[in-house]
């Protein structure tokens, strides 16, 4: 009887084994980390609900701002109205500014007005689901837009600094993941680039933060 037993487990052990090879070979992602990249991170851009588009930004609607000590993000418009928009922000107390993922095709800054708003106190975004678009992108309503990958992402580090760069992921549209994993790829894919972790702290948590009021 022992021999049949020692037998059945070293066949069970067998079968187990031969199955995990097999799971392994047909691609099927590892385990989770015990701890997520996108622990701590603070996403300034997502989809949980309707967009709402038309509102006028006046000088009224930036005191409002300024008075609440909210953040004004530069939204769709034009790099030039991004610049004049941070100026105009600026001279009327607004402390917190987040250029809507600044070197996408809209707004579509260059680097010297990257630079400009910087050196004005505004923040730029990089969001990851620029990442994905492109004439390539799986949708239609992605193939419009530029895609900024982890090159422009080396370059703007480069020429305008981490301390003045937010990422998001500008997801939970219809059809694609979800905030959080996108968070875990683009942590991924910035690391795999060569991009330090103290500078994707600062992107995603610290400045985050500091825009929102809660950095000590």
């Amino acid at each position: 009887m022992k021999t049949i037993r020692i037998a059945r487990i070293a066949a069970a052990t067998f079968a187990s084994s031969a199955t995990a090879a097999v799971l392994a070979q047909v691609g099927f992602p590892p385990p989770p980390p015990k701890v997520s990249p996108a622990a701590g991170v603070i996403d300034m851009h997502v989809h949980p609900a309707p967009d709402v588009f038309g509102r006028a930004l006046t000088d009224e609607v930036l005191k409002i701002i300024a008075r609440e000590n909210l953040v004004l993000a530069t939204g769709h418009v034009h790099a030039e109205e991004v610049v004049a928009v941070t100026r105009r922000a600026r001279e009327l107390g607004v402390k917190n500014i987040l250029v809507t993922h600044g070197f996408t095709n809209i707004p579509g800054l260059s680097m010297a007005q990257a630079k400009e708003v910087a050196s004005q106190g505004a923040m730029i975004e990089i969001c990851y689901l620029q990442f994905m678009t492109g004439p390539d992108a799986q949708y239609a309503w992605m193939k419009h837009w530029n895609q900024v990958n982890t090159a422009q992402v080396l370059m703007a580090l480069n020429e305008v600094g981490a301390d003045s760069l937010v990422l998001s992921t500008d997801l939970g549209q219809q059809g694609m993941m979800m905030p959080p994993d996108g968070i875990e790829n683009a942590v991924g894919a910035l690391r795999g680039a060569g991009v330090s972790q103290a500078d994707l702290d600062k992107m995603m948590k610290r400045n985050p933060a500091r825009l929102l009021g809660l950095a000590n």
